[in-house]
């Protein structure tokens, strides 16, 4: 990771907001911008929070404690001040939708992964929409309670990944990134790391909040996400993850997500009503 973190302050680039400050910016304020797959942006925060949504494709965010991925059924919320970076992992058309510090729809500092329902998607276009600008302050109002409301009530998604920082288990933890399937056990993926399969285990629990095991299962689910992002069939990438049978992955991809592979890309609905109460 960079050692230095730029600050990118939309006040600079966003046209919209030429002039304003972070006090008199709107509440909610949308860009749209294209990534081609691996592009992306460096290791940077900005002041305000923000969404991120793509509409299509499918794009990696790693902060400094977790890696998400956003498919087109879910978002990212990042509050101010998270250092963070974005990887598309195909080409991707993201819509960011900035929020005022200062009136904030989900009020921590904890960033989150969540299920886009049909409306929250529609309000997010509406942000981006070129109509926005001319749009009276009445509806301006109105969209942004809806979006406020729509956004906190957002039902929170499974799919991040909390990275180790110990480094005697960093090594281990790049390795199942850039490659899950290669790993047959624990046993063997520990086997060059300079500790004991006990030590190991403490540390993955104690940075994690995860064993090993666990770990390693969610790294291959997010690495089957973002697989089945590029378009690939479920059979081809439960052959790369080291299952067995296509039957066997999918019975541990629905297991964690409540739906099979062939329907997650397609089932923000059925992902909200999943992992709502």
């Amino acid at each position: 990771m960079a050692d230095t973190v730029q600050n990118l302050d939309p006040l600079d680039y966003v046209e919209s907001l030429e002039g304003l400050t972070l006090d008199s910016m709107p509440r909610f304020t949308g860009l749209a911008v294209r990534y081609d797959a691996n592009e992306g942006e460096a290791w940077h925060y900005h002041e305000v929070g923000h969404l991120l949504y793509a509409i299509s494709g499918t794009m990696r965010v790693s902060t400094r404690e977790n890696i998400v991925l956003i498919p087109p059924t879910m978002a990212a919320w990042l509050p101010p001040g998270i250092h963070h970076q974005l990887e598309p992992l195909t080409t991707t058309e993201l819509r960011i939708i900035f929020a005022r510090p200062d009136t904030l729809p989900i009020d921590d500092s904890r960033g989150r992964l969540l299920a886009v329902s049909p409306l929250l998607r529609e309000l997010i276009l509406s942000f981006v929409s070129p109509s926005m600008t001319d749009a009276s302050a009445r509806r301006r109002t109105a969209l942004n309670e809806i979006f406020s409301v729509e956004l906190a009530e957002s039902t929170e998604i499974p799919l991040s990944l909390p990275m180790p920082s110990d480094k005697r288990i960093q090594p281990m933890a790049d390795k199942a990134l850039a490659n899950p399937g290669e790993i047959t056990s624990v046993s063997a993926w520990a086997v060059e790391t300079p500790a004991s399969r006990k030590t190991v285990e403490r540390l993955f629990l104690e940075e994690t909040g995860l064993l090993p095991s666990q770990w390693l299962r969610q790294a291959r689910l997010i690495k089957a996400v973002s697989e089945l992002a590029k378009g690939r069939s479920v059979s081809s990438v439960a052959v790369d993850l080291g299952y067995a049978t296509p039957s066997s992955f999918t019975y541990m991809f629905r297991q964690a997500l409540g739906v099979p592979p062939s329907k997650f890309l397609r089932g923000g609905a059925t992902l909200r009503s999943r992992f709502g109460e």
